[in-house]
């Protein structure tokens, strides 16, 4: 009777921790490999999430919501996936009109897909200035469809993200970054792999994350489709990315 009550309790104690380990997770990344081409054929056994929606419009800067005119005219599925210490993520954007080559001065007013983490899942402020130093606590990562496909991955460096300064070459050095996206009728796929550095992936680890894509149609941004829907100020404050988890 008393191993029957001692398997009882470790049965429980297993359930309790399967079914609470991914509490108000909003997304679940899993190990996969993963080869950046920019067409996504390894993808498929991924759960993708659809953007796509008026309540998933951010709001703001010259943006309103009478500016999106539906789902060929800006709209998105992502997913994520990781394998050792590089995390992937694949972006099947509806976009009806791709403005290439990108001709915005800043590359938030391009067309362009952006990532947000904190990687340690820390919230609060994602950077913090200091006898004017930016030091990061998070990243506001950009990252461009059109020809040459430029990168944007570290604002303390390059504080406005010019497109004149972009950081392709820290990408691929620093963060074995690897970009490629290809063209469809009626916009485009985007498929980005690179290491966080410093950021330890294993099962279980749990990160804030967030990701939009911008709309130019040649006049500048004009939306911008955000997938937790807040409004709030994501450049600068973490504690509304949404949850998700590697297993």
């Amino acid at each position: 009777m008393k191993g029957i009550k001692i398997i009882i309790s470790v049965i429980l104690a297993l359930s309790i921790s399967g079914c609470c380990r991914n509490e108000n997770v909003s997304y679940i990344i899993k190990q996969a490999a993963i080869t950046v081409d920019g067409y996504g054929d390894d993808w498929k056994s991924i759960q993708g999430i659809e953007v796509a929606d008026t309540s998933q419009l951010w709001i703001g800067q010259g943006m309103i919501v009478e500016n999106w005119k539906g789902k060929e005219d800006l709209s998105f599925t992502w997913k994520a996936a990781y394998d050792w210490h590089k995390i992937y993520f694949l972006f099947d954007v509806n976009d009806n009109i791709l403005v290439d080559p990108a001709q915005q001065n800043l590359s938030f007013l391009n067309d362009v897909v952006e990532i947000m983490i904190d990687p340690e899942n820390k919230k609060g402020e994602r950077f913090t200035v200091s006898e004017n130093k930016k030091r990061l606590n998070g990243y506001e990562m950009h990252f461009l469809p059109s020809t040459g496909n430029k990168v944007f991955i570290d604002d303390s460096i390059v504080p406005e993200y010019r497109m004149d300064l972009s950081q392709d070459e820290l990408f691929v050095n620093n963060w074995k970054g690897e970009i490629a996206s290809t063209k469809k009728e009626g916009g485009y796929i985007l498929e980005l792999g690179f290491e966080v550095p410093g950021m330890e992936i294993n099962s279980g680890k749990r990160i804030g994350l967030d990701v939009d894509v911008c709309d130019d149609d040649g006049d500048g941004r004009k939306s911008l489709l955000i997938w937790s829907g807040e409004n709030n100020e994501f450049w600068l404050t973490m504690d509304k990315y949404p949850q998700v988890v590697f297993e």
